[in-house]
């Protein structure tokens, strides 16, 4: 799973709204005798946008590219409205949605204004939340899911919160023995949690329903 994409996804969408929406591109599928004539658009478009994302997040053995075990994934905070959803539940069809929630109000706020350092962002977060909804109604809860950060970040049982997600994800006997606490801001510096762990035989990929 990779960071942040920052403009990629929007920059992606921009290209396959111009040649949806193009005059003479729209105008030429199907008509192969005009000078802008093309075949009509299959499922290769989605094809490709799923190869981008591969490609900017490789696996670390080419060779393990098609393991059923394997979730691409990636966390991003720009894509802030429905139309930027859409793009990707319908060209990512196999995709699955987590959505990080906050119920800390005001507290929540505070922190992203200090590190957001965007005003766009800043106000779109007040109103994203009320997308999940949305979400849910048009593509089910079997690809949205909803994690509180002021459940899961506790230290005591925040690991609940993570084996519940494995499971909703297609794992099995996955229990996380702590919550890791990456990139946590000291200093005005980004810090990994020194202690790491791995699952040991007993976790293993089932498979989503």
């Amino acid at each position: 799973m990779t960071g942040e994409m920052g403009d990629v996804i929007s920059k992606m969408q921009e290209l396959y709204s111009h040649v949806y929406t193009h005059k003479n591109l729209a105008g030429g599928s199907g008509r192969m005798k005009d000078p802008w004539g093309h075949n009509p658009y299959d499922n290769e478009l989605s094809c490709a946008a799923q190869k981008v994302i591969q490609a900017l997040n490789p696996p670390p053995n080419v060779g393990d590219v098609n393991n059923a075990s394997h979730i691409f994934g990636f966390k991003e905070i720009r894509v802030a409205d429905l139309k930027g959803l859409k793009y990707l539940y319908t060209h990512f069809p196999c995709s699955r949605f987590v959505f990080n929630i906050r119920s800390e109000g005001e507290a929540f706020h505070k922190s992203q204004e200090l590190h957001l350092h965007d005003e766009k962002l800043y106000r779109n977060s007040r109103a994203i939340p009320r997308l999940y909804t949305v979400m849910k109604k048009l593509i089910g809860e079997e690809r949205v899911y909803l994690m509180d950060m002021a459940a899961w970040k506790d230290e005591e049982t925040g690991s609940e919160y993570f084996n519940a997600l494995g499971k909703w994800l297609g794992f099995e006997n996955c229990k996380f023995p702590k919550v890791l606490h990456d990139n946590i801001v000291v200093n005005k510096s980004w810090l990994l949690d020194e202690e790491r762990f791995e699952f040991d035989f007993q976790c293993y990929y089932k498979g989503s329903k």
